[in-house]
């Protein structure tokens, strides 16, 4: 799952800097939400950045994430850095 960790790091980057408490957290979740289609929840966002025990994201949120930086889905995101089949692990 290095898209994953990829994805985190470009939306750090993005984002100007690194989640590591609640309060960046809320600031990067509301940034999300005004430049993404899709509203991401507080709980959701605290899931993908490790402060709550992780499951599998959900696709929605990884589109969400990938539009935050630009592309049109997680799909887009992941051929940019030519991840082949990174479907399989969403099932």
């Amino acid at each position: 799952m290095h898209q994953i960790k990829l994805l985190k790091e470009n939306i750090e980057r993005k984002f100007g800097s690194t989640v590591d408490d609640v309060a960046t957290l809320k600031r990067l979740l509301s940034s999300v939400n005004k430049n993404s289609d899709v509203a991401l929840s507080y709980n959701t966002l605290r899931r993908f950045f490790g402060f709550l025990p992780a499951t599998k994201p959900n696709v929605n949120t990884l589109n969400s994430l990938s539009q935050y930086l630009g592309f049109k889905d997680f799909h887009s995101f992941s051929n940019q850095f030519h991840f082949p089949n990174w479907e399989n692990w969403l099932y």
